[in-house]
Protein backbone atom coordinates (compact mmCIF):
# COMPACT_ATOMS: atom_id res chain seq x y z
CA UNK A 1 0.00 0.00 0.00
CA UNK A 2 2.96 2.49 0.92
CA UNK A 3 4.64 1.67 -2.41
CA UNK A 4 1.60 2.27 -4.42
CA UNK A 5 1.18 5.70 -2.85
CA UNK A 6 5.04 6.46 -3.35
CA UNK A 7 4.38 5.66 -7.13
CA UNK A 8 1.37 8.08 -7.11
CA UNK A 9 3.46 10.86 -5.47
CA UNK A 10 6.02 10.36 -7.83
CA UNK A 11 3.64 10.52 -10.89
CA UNK A 12 1.77 13.38 -10.30
CA UNK A 13 5.21 15.56 -9.44
CA UNK A 14 6.50 14.53 -12.36
CA UNK A 15 3.10 15.53 -14.51
CA UNK A 16 3.26 18.70 -12.72
CA UNK A 17 7.05 19.28 -13.80
CA UNK A 18 5.93 18.80 -17.21
CA UNK A 19 3.03 20.67 -17.34
CA UNK A 20 5.01 23.87 -15.93
CA UNK A 21 7.82 23.57 -17.74
CA UNK A 22 5.64 23.34 -20.96
CA UNK A 23 3.52 26.00 -19.90
CA UNK A 24 6.33 28.46 -19.32
CA UNK A 25 8.23 27.73 -22.76
CA UNK A 26 5.28 28.49 -24.12
CA UNK A 27 3.36 31.31 -22.71
CA UNK A 28 6.98 32.73 -21.12
CA UNK A 29 7.91 33.66 -24.52
CA UNK A 30 4.76 35.45 -25.17
CA UNK A 31 4.92 37.15 -21.93
CA UNK A 32 8.73 38.34 -22.68
CA UNK A 33 7.28 39.60 -26.35
CA UNK A 34 4.60 41.08 -24.55
CA UNK A 35 6.66 42.92 -21.95
CA UNK A 36 10.00 43.69 -24.20
CA UNK A 37 7.96 44.29 -27.84
CA UNK A 38 5.01 46.12 -27.12
CA UNK A 39 1.58 45.43 -28.03
CA UNK A 40 0.00 44.07 -30.59
CA UNK A 41 0.04 45.50 -33.88
CA UNK A 42 -1.81 44.85 -37.22
CA UNK A 43 -0.35 43.17 -40.26
CA UNK A 44 0.29 44.70 -43.69
CA UNK A 45 -2.25 45.34 -45.88
CA UNK A 46 -5.02 45.79 -43.42
CA UNK A 47 -8.16 48.21 -43.70
CA UNK A 48 -10.97 49.54 -41.81
CA UNK A 49 -13.14 51.93 -44.27
CA UNK A 50 -10.36 52.75 -46.88
CA UNK A 51 -7.91 53.60 -43.76
CA UNK A 52 -4.87 52.06 -43.97
CA UNK A 53 -4.00 50.67 -40.59
CA UNK A 54 -0.86 48.21 -41.13
CA UNK A 55 1.61 48.45 -38.01
CA UNK A 56 -0.44 50.38 -35.93
CA UNK A 57 -2.27 48.80 -32.76
CA UNK A 58 -5.93 48.70 -31.63
CA UNK A 59 -5.89 52.06 -29.76
CA UNK A 60 -4.01 53.93 -32.40
CA UNK A 61 -6.09 52.12 -34.80
CA UNK A 62 -8.80 53.73 -33.16
CA UNK A 63 -7.62 57.20 -33.01
CA UNK A 64 -7.07 57.24 -37.11
CA UNK A 65 -10.78 55.93 -37.77
CA UNK A 66 -12.23 58.81 -35.31
CA UNK A 67 -10.01 61.52 -37.28
CA UNK A 68 -10.90 59.65 -40.64
CA UNK A 69 -15.03 59.73 -39.20
CA UNK A 70 -14.47 63.93 -38.19
CA UNK A 71 -13.40 64.37 -41.92
CA UNK A 72 -16.15 62.33 -43.75
CA UNK A 73 -18.71 64.03 -41.77
CA UNK A 74 -16.93 67.60 -42.24
CA UNK A 75 -17.12 66.91 -46.00
CA UNK A 76 -19.50 64.53 -47.08
CA UNK A 77 -23.42 65.71 -47.61
CA UNK A 78 -26.13 63.42 -48.00
CA UNK A 79 -29.91 64.82 -49.60
CA UNK A 80 -32.76 63.18 -49.67
CA UNK A 81 -35.71 63.25 -52.59
CA UNK A 82 -39.16 63.16 -52.58
CA UNK A 83 -41.14 64.31 -55.50
CA UNK A 84 -40.35 68.07 -55.50
CA UNK A 85 -38.58 68.26 -51.97
CA UNK A 86 -35.41 68.05 -51.13
CA UNK A 87 -33.88 67.63 -47.55
CA UNK A 88 -30.23 67.19 -46.34
CA UNK A 89 -29.80 64.64 -43.55
CA UNK A 90 -27.99 65.22 -40.53
CA UNK A 91 -24.99 63.17 -40.21
CA UNK A 92 -25.10 62.60 -36.66
CA UNK A 93 -27.96 59.92 -37.16
CA UNK A 94 -24.99 57.45 -38.04
CA UNK A 95 -23.45 55.99 -34.73
CA UNK A 96 -19.71 55.01 -35.75
CA UNK A 97 -19.00 51.59 -32.87
CA UNK A 98 -15.14 52.22 -33.63
CA UNK A 99 -13.53 50.18 -30.88
CA UNK A 100 -16.09 46.90 -32.24
CA UNK A 101 -14.92 47.32 -35.55
CA UNK A 102 -11.07 47.66 -34.45
CA UNK A 103 -11.82 44.11 -32.26
CA UNK A 104 -13.56 42.35 -35.13
CA UNK A 105 -10.59 43.58 -37.76
CA UNK A 106 -8.76 40.86 -38.97
CA UNK A 107 -4.86 41.29 -39.35
CA UNK A 108 -4.05 41.90 -43.21
CA UNK A 109 -7.26 42.18 -44.52
CA UNK A 110 -9.76 44.67 -45.15
CA UNK A 111 -13.03 45.71 -43.37
CA UNK A 112 -15.89 48.13 -42.94
CA UNK A 113 -16.90 50.42 -39.95
CA UNK A 114 -19.54 48.56 -37.49
CA UNK A 115 -22.27 51.70 -37.65
CA UNK A 116 -26.16 52.37 -36.73
CA UNK A 117 -28.61 54.24 -37.93
CA UNK A 118 -31.02 56.32 -35.77
CA UNK A 119 -33.92 55.65 -36.92
CA UNK A 120 -35.88 57.94 -35.16
CA UNK A 121 -34.12 60.64 -36.81
CA UNK A 122 -34.58 59.03 -40.25
CA UNK A 123 -38.45 58.97 -39.64
CA UNK A 124 -38.19 62.91 -38.52
CA UNK A 125 -36.17 63.85 -41.97
CA UNK A 126 -38.68 61.45 -44.16
CA UNK A 127 -41.53 63.71 -42.09
CA UNK A 128 -39.93 67.07 -43.20
CA UNK A 129 -40.19 65.79 -47.01
CA UNK A 130 -43.85 65.00 -46.93
CA UNK A 131 -43.92 61.27 -47.23
CA UNK A 132 -47.37 60.55 -45.17
CA UNK A 133 -47.94 57.46 -43.35
CA UNK A 134 -49.61 55.75 -47.12
CA UNK A 135 -45.84 56.31 -48.79
CA UNK A 136 -44.27 55.10 -45.20
CA UNK A 137 -45.98 51.71 -45.18
CA UNK A 138 -44.97 51.14 -48.75
CA UNK A 139 -41.66 52.52 -49.10
CA UNK A 140 -38.44 50.17 -48.45
CA UNK A 141 -37.44 52.02 -45.33
CA UNK A 142 -35.02 48.34 -44.78
CA UNK A 143 -33.42 48.81 -48.11
CA UNK A 144 -32.88 52.74 -47.65
CA UNK A 145 -31.43 51.77 -44.19
CA UNK A 146 -29.00 49.48 -45.70
CA UNK A 147 -27.87 51.81 -48.62
CA UNK A 148 -27.02 54.59 -45.96
CA UNK A 149 -25.36 52.58 -43.41
CA UNK A 150 -23.40 51.02 -46.23
CA UNK A 151 -22.31 54.40 -47.42
CA UNK A 152 -21.40 55.54 -43.97
CA UNK A 153 -19.32 52.20 -43.20
CA UNK A 154 -17.22 52.99 -45.89
CA UNK A 155 -16.49 56.52 -45.19
CA UNK A 156 -17.45 57.42 -48.47
CA UNK A 157 -17.06 61.28 -49.42
CA UNK A 158 -18.41 63.76 -51.02
CA UNK A 159 -22.17 64.38 -52.61
CA UNK A 160 -24.64 61.70 -52.31
CA UNK A 161 -28.72 62.23 -53.77
CA UNK A 162 -30.97 59.21 -52.71
CA UNK A 163 -33.96 59.46 -54.72
CA UNK A 164 -37.10 57.80 -52.39
CA UNK A 165 -39.35 56.72 -55.50
CA UNK A 166 -36.22 54.28 -56.33
CA UNK A 167 -37.72 52.66 -52.52
CA UNK A 168 -41.54 52.83 -53.37
CA UNK A 169 -43.13 50.30 -56.17
CA UNK A 170 -43.56 50.83 -59.20
CA UNK A 171 -47.49 51.62 -59.68
CA UNK A 172 -47.80 52.35 -63.43
CA UNK A 173 -49.77 55.33 -63.11
CA UNK A 174 -50.26 58.69 -63.38
CA UNK A 175 -52.58 61.25 -61.90
CA UNK A 176 -53.57 64.77 -63.45
CA UNK A 177 -51.83 67.77 -61.25
CA UNK A 178 -53.49 70.56 -62.89
CA UNK A 179 -55.47 71.02 -65.89
CA UNK A 180 -56.80 74.45 -67.81
CA UNK A 181 -59.43 74.59 -70.77
CA UNK A 182 -59.22 77.93 -73.22
CA UNK A 183 -61.31 78.69 -76.00
CA UNK A 184 -60.05 77.67 -79.30
CA UNK A 185 -62.47 79.19 -81.69
CA UNK A 186 -60.93 82.00 -83.53
CA UNK A 187 -57.86 79.44 -84.29
CA UNK A 188 -60.25 76.31 -84.87
CA UNK A 189 -58.66 74.55 -87.53
CA UNK A 190 -54.73 74.79 -85.91
CA UNK A 191 -55.93 73.85 -82.92
CA UNK A 192 -57.01 70.35 -84.55
CA UNK A 193 -53.53 69.83 -86.04
CA UNK A 194 -51.68 71.05 -82.63
CA UNK A 195 -53.75 68.11 -80.90
CA UNK A 196 -52.92 66.00 -84.08
CA UNK A 197 -49.44 66.28 -84.32
CA UNK A 198 -48.60 66.97 -80.56
CA UNK A 199 -51.37 64.59 -78.42
CA UNK A 200 -48.83 64.03 -75.89
CA UNK A 201 -45.61 66.11 -75.03
CA UNK A 202 -42.89 64.27 -72.48
CA UNK A 203 -41.38 66.69 -70.08
CA UNK A 204 -38.52 64.80 -68.88
CA UNK A 205 -36.50 65.24 -65.45
CA UNK A 206 -34.61 68.10 -64.90
CA UNK A 207 -35.43 69.43 -68.13
CA UNK A 208 -37.14 72.37 -70.33
CA UNK A 209 -40.00 72.74 -72.89
CA UNK A 210 -39.59 75.32 -75.81
CA UNK A 211 -42.93 76.04 -77.70
CA UNK A 212 -40.61 77.74 -80.44
CA UNK A 213 -37.98 73.95 -80.58
CA UNK A 214 -41.16 71.52 -80.01
CA UNK A 215 -42.79 73.41 -83.13
CA UNK A 216 -39.66 73.79 -85.05
CA UNK A 217 -39.67 69.76 -85.10
CA UNK A 218 -42.21 69.35 -87.34
CA UNK A 219 -43.43 72.21 -90.46
CA UNK A 220 -42.68 75.26 -88.15
CA UNK A 221 -44.90 77.18 -91.39
CA UNK A 222 -47.96 75.29 -91.01
CA UNK A 223 -47.60 77.55 -87.40
CA UNK A 224 -49.36 81.23 -86.95
CA UNK A 225 -48.28 83.23 -84.37
CA UNK A 226 -51.64 83.65 -82.74
CA UNK A 227 -52.50 79.77 -82.35
CA UNK A 228 -49.51 79.06 -80.69
CA UNK A 229 -50.17 82.05 -78.47
CA UNK A 230 -53.17 79.86 -77.66
CA UNK A 231 -51.42 77.11 -76.92
CA UNK A 232 -48.69 78.64 -74.90
CA UNK A 233 -51.30 80.48 -72.95
CA UNK A 234 -53.13 77.14 -72.55
CA UNK A 235 -49.92 75.31 -71.23
CA UNK A 236 -48.92 78.71 -69.02
CA UNK A 237 -52.39 78.46 -67.24
CA UNK A 238 -51.67 74.76 -66.61
CA UNK A 239 -48.20 74.91 -65.21
CA UNK A 240 -48.78 77.59 -63.11
CA UNK A 241 -50.09 75.83 -60.12
CA UNK A 242 -46.72 74.00 -59.63
CA UNK A 243 -43.08 74.07 -58.94
CA UNK A 244 -42.50 74.27 -62.33
CA UNK A 245 -40.72 77.32 -63.39
CA UNK A 246 -41.03 79.88 -66.19
CA UNK A 247 -37.99 80.69 -68.22
CA UNK A 248 -39.28 83.18 -70.63
CA UNK A 249 -42.61 84.42 -71.27
CA UNK A 250 -44.30 87.42 -72.88
CA UNK A 251 -47.19 89.16 -73.35
CA UNK A 252 -48.71 91.42 -75.63
CA UNK A 253 -49.82 94.91 -75.86
CA UNK A 254 -53.26 94.36 -75.75
CA UNK A 255 -55.39 91.79 -74.20
CA UNK A 256 -56.27 88.66 -76.49
CA UNK A 257 -59.79 87.82 -76.61
CA UNK A 258 -58.53 83.90 -75.54
CA UNK A 259 -56.70 84.76 -72.07
CA UNK A 260 -57.31 86.55 -68.79
CA UNK A 261 -55.17 89.09 -67.49
CA UNK A 262 -52.17 87.46 -65.19
CA UNK A 263 -52.19 84.29 -67.63
CA UNK A 264 -51.30 85.81 -71.46
CA UNK A 265 -47.97 83.90 -72.96
CA UNK A 266 -47.66 85.38 -76.53
CA UNK A 267 -45.27 83.93 -79.45
CA UNK A 268 -43.68 85.65 -81.93
CA UNK A 269 -42.49 83.76 -84.48
CA UNK A 270 -40.55 86.23 -86.45
CA UNK A 271 -39.29 88.39 -83.51
CA UNK A 272 -38.31 85.21 -82.08
CA UNK A 273 -40.60 85.34 -78.86
CA UNK A 274 -40.83 82.47 -76.72
CA UNK A 275 -42.36 80.14 -73.80
CA UNK A 276 -40.49 78.47 -72.15
CA UNK A 277 -41.05 76.64 -68.98
CA UNK A 278 -38.97 73.89 -66.65
CA UNK A 279 -39.11 70.90 -64.89
CA UNK A 280 -37.39 71.12 -61.63
CA UNK A 281 -38.20 67.55 -60.45
CA UNK A 282 -36.54 64.34 -60.51
CA UNK A 283 -39.59 62.79 -62.54
CA UNK A 284 -40.76 63.00 -65.76
CA UNK A 285 -44.72 64.35 -66.80
CA UNK A 286 -46.89 64.96 -69.45
CA UNK A 287 -48.35 67.43 -70.88
CA UNK A 288 -51.97 66.19 -72.87
CA UNK A 289 -54.00 67.85 -75.42
CA UNK A 290 -57.04 67.42 -77.05
CA UNK A 291 -60.33 69.52 -78.47
CA UNK A 292 -63.75 69.52 -76.32
CA UNK A 293 -66.11 71.14 -78.88
CA UNK A 294 -64.41 74.04 -79.48
CA UNK A 295 -62.22 74.24 -76.43
CA UNK A 296 -58.61 73.62 -76.39
CA UNK A 297 -58.27 70.95 -72.80
CA UNK A 298 -54.17 70.88 -71.31
CA UNK A 299 -53.82 68.34 -68.59
CA UNK A 300 -50.51 67.85 -66.70
CA UNK A 301 -49.67 64.34 -65.93
CA UNK A 302 -47.67 62.55 -63.41
CA UNK A 303 -46.64 62.01 -59.82
CA UNK A 304 -48.25 64.37 -57.44
CA UNK A 305 -46.80 66.90 -55.52
CA UNK A 306 -45.71 67.01 -51.62
CA UNK A 307 -47.42 70.51 -51.52
CA UNK A 308 -50.38 72.49 -52.35
CA UNK A 309 -49.84 74.74 -55.35
CA UNK A 310 -52.44 78.06 -55.95
CA UNK A 311 -52.60 80.62 -58.11
CA UNK A 312 -53.69 84.42 -56.95
CA UNK A 313 -54.33 87.01 -59.49
CA UNK A 314 -54.23 90.15 -56.78
CA UNK A 315 -54.21 94.02 -56.70
CA UNK A 316 -56.01 94.44 -59.85
CA UNK A 317 -56.08 98.33 -60.86
CA UNK A 318 -57.91 99.53 -64.16
CA UNK A 319 -56.92 102.49 -65.88
CA UNK A 320 -59.55 104.78 -68.23
CA UNK A 321 -58.52 105.76 -71.33
CA UNK A 322 -58.59 109.36 -72.79
CA UNK A 323 -60.42 110.34 -75.61
CA UNK A 324 -58.60 112.15 -78.15
CA UNK A 325 -60.63 114.69 -80.84
CA UNK A 326 -59.60 115.16 -84.13
CA UNK A 327 -61.02 118.07 -86.40
CA UNK A 328 -61.97 117.02 -90.70
CA UNK A 329 -63.89 119.63 -92.75
CA UNK A 330 -64.79 116.30 -94.76
CA UNK A 331 -67.81 115.52 -92.07
CA UNK A 332 -71.19 117.96 -92.17
CA UNK A 333 -72.02 120.45 -89.71
CA UNK A 334 -72.39 118.90 -86.28
CA UNK A 335 -70.87 115.31 -87.57
CA UNK A 336 -68.79 112.88 -85.41
CA UNK A 337 -67.57 110.05 -86.03
CA UNK A 338 -65.21 107.53 -83.89
CA UNK A 339 -62.44 105.84 -85.00
CA UNK A 340 -60.81 104.23 -82.23
CA UNK A 341 -63.37 102.31 -79.63
CA UNK A 342 -61.53 103.55 -76.20
CA UNK A 343 -60.33 99.94 -74.21
CA UNK A 344 -59.87 100.48 -70.37
CA UNK A 345 -55.68 99.59 -69.54
CA UNK A 346 -55.35 96.93 -66.86
CA UNK A 347 -52.16 95.95 -64.28
CA UNK A 348 -52.43 92.64 -62.57
CA UNK A 349 -50.25 90.90 -59.82
CA UNK A 350 -49.63 86.92 -60.73
CA UNK A 351 -48.97 85.16 -57.19
CA UNK A 352 -47.94 81.56 -56.52
CA UNK A 353 -49.14 80.44 -53.35
CA UNK A 354 -47.44 77.02 -51.63
CA UNK A 355 -48.89 75.21 -48.70
CA UNK A 356 -47.98 71.86 -46.69
CA UNK A 357 -49.61 68.92 -46.08
CA UNK A 358 -50.94 70.45 -43.06
CA UNK A 359 -52.24 73.43 -44.84
CA UNK A 360 -49.90 75.92 -43.36
CA UNK A 361 -48.57 78.15 -46.21
CA UNK A 362 -44.58 78.06 -46.66
CA UNK A 363 -44.16 80.33 -49.19
CA UNK A 364 -45.97 82.94 -51.75
CA UNK A 365 -43.97 84.00 -54.71
CA UNK A 366 -44.51 86.92 -57.18
CA UNK A 367 -44.64 84.91 -60.81
CA UNK A 368 -45.42 87.79 -62.76
CA UNK A 369 -46.66 91.64 -63.19
CA UNK A 370 -48.65 92.21 -66.15
CA UNK A 371 -49.50 95.89 -67.33
CA UNK A 372 -51.84 96.75 -70.28
CA UNK A 373 -51.90 100.71 -71.23
CA UNK A 374 -55.00 101.59 -72.07
CA UNK A 375 -56.27 102.18 -75.66
CA UNK A 376 -57.27 105.55 -76.43
CA UNK A 377 -60.57 107.04 -77.75
CA UNK A 378 -60.17 108.61 -81.12
CA UNK A 379 -62.94 110.95 -82.06
CA UNK A 380 -62.91 113.08 -85.53
CA UNK A 381 -65.51 115.69 -85.35
CA UNK A 382 -66.58 118.72 -88.28
CA UNK A 383 -64.52 122.28 -88.14
CA UNK A 384 -67.79 124.09 -86.86
CA UNK A 385 -69.18 123.09 -83.69
CA UNK A 386 -72.46 123.95 -82.45
CA UNK A 387 -72.70 125.13 -78.82
CA UNK A 388 -74.25 121.44 -77.61
CA UNK A 389 -70.98 120.28 -79.74
CA UNK A 390 -68.74 122.78 -77.51
CA UNK A 391 -70.30 121.21 -74.43
CA UNK A 392 -69.44 117.80 -75.19
CA UNK A 393 -65.91 118.58 -76.48
CA UNK A 394 -65.54 119.81 -72.94
CA UNK A 395 -65.97 116.48 -71.27
CA UNK A 396 -63.24 114.86 -73.12
CA UNK A 397 -59.40 115.33 -73.32
CA UNK A 398 -56.87 116.38 -75.73
CA UNK A 399 -53.18 115.42 -75.62
CA UNK A 400 -50.59 117.32 -76.32
CA UNK A 401 -48.17 116.87 -78.97
CA UNK A 402 -45.05 115.93 -76.29
CA UNK A 403 -47.79 112.97 -75.46
CA UNK A 404 -47.15 111.62 -79.19
CA UNK A 405 -45.30 108.43 -77.75
CA UNK A 406 -47.80 107.49 -75.37
CA UNK A 407 -51.03 108.26 -77.16
CA UNK A 408 -52.76 108.30 -80.50
CA UNK A 409 -51.44 110.81 -82.66
CA UNK A 410 -51.37 112.03 -86.44
CA UNK A 411 -48.78 112.15 -88.97
CA UNK A 412 -47.57 115.31 -89.69
CA UNK A 413 -47.76 115.15 -93.63
CA UNK A 414 -49.92 111.62 -93.75
CA UNK A 415 -53.27 114.34 -94.25
CA UNK A 416 -55.07 111.17 -92.57
CA UNK A 417 -57.12 111.69 -89.88
CA UNK A 418 -56.05 108.83 -88.16
CA UNK A 419 -54.23 107.87 -84.87
CA UNK A 420 -51.56 105.05 -84.05
CA UNK A 421 -52.72 103.32 -80.95
CA UNK A 422 -49.87 102.85 -78.69
CA UNK A 423 -50.23 100.23 -75.07
CA UNK A 424 -47.20 99.93 -72.53
CA UNK A 425 -47.13 96.02 -71.85
CA UNK A 426 -43.70 95.18 -72.02
CA UNK A 427 -42.51 95.84 -75.75
CA UNK A 428 -43.52 92.92 -77.08
CA UNK A 429 -47.37 93.60 -79.04
CA UNK A 430 -47.40 94.95 -82.23
CA UNK A 431 -49.35 98.41 -82.45
CA UNK A 432 -52.45 98.84 -84.10
CA UNK A 433 -52.50 101.45 -87.27
CA UNK A 434 -56.40 101.55 -88.43
CA UNK A 435 -57.43 102.94 -91.58
CA UNK A 436 -59.44 106.20 -91.40
CA UNK A 437 -60.93 108.60 -94.57
CA UNK A 438 -58.70 110.51 -96.30
CA UNK A 439 -58.61 114.48 -95.17
CA UNK A 440 -58.30 116.37 -97.87
CA UNK A 441 -59.20 119.79 -95.89
CA UNK A 442 -58.13 121.12 -92.65
CA UNK A 443 -56.23 118.97 -90.18
CA UNK A 444 -56.04 119.09 -86.84
CA UNK A 445 -53.22 118.87 -84.03
CA UNK A 446 -53.76 116.46 -81.15
CA UNK A 447 -54.55 119.22 -78.93
CA UNK A 448 -57.71 119.51 -80.31
CA UNK A 449 -57.09 122.75 -82.14
CA UNK A 450 -58.36 123.32 -85.62
CA UNK A 451 -55.17 124.49 -88.09
CA UNK A 452 -56.32 126.40 -90.73
CA UNK A 453 -57.35 124.95 -93.92
CA UNK A 454 -54.70 124.93 -96.99
CA UNK A 455 -55.81 127.13 -99.88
Amino acid sequence: MKRNSATAKLFFTLLFCTAYIFSFSHYGANAVDMVFSGPERFGAHTEIAGVQLSGVTSQEAIKKLSLAQTQWEENTKISLHYREKAAEADLKMFDFELEESVNLAQSGKRSNLIVQIDEGSLAELLLTLGVNEMDTGTLDISRLEADLLLLAAMLEGGGHSFKLNSYLPETGTSEVISEAMISGESQLEQMRLWTEQFSTIEIAANSSVSILKTVNGSNSSEWNAEALSLVATAIYKTVLPTNFLISERHIGRELPAHAEAGYEAKIDLERNMDFVFNNPNDLVYQLQFKMIGTSLYVSLKGSQFSDDYTVKIEDKQTFKPKTIVQYSAQLSFGETETLIEGKDGTVVKVYRTVSGPNGKIVKEELVAEDFYAPVHKVMLRSLIVAESEESLAGDTESLPESNLGEAPGVPANSGQGAAESSAAGDGSGQAVKPAAPQNSGTESDLSGQPTQPTK
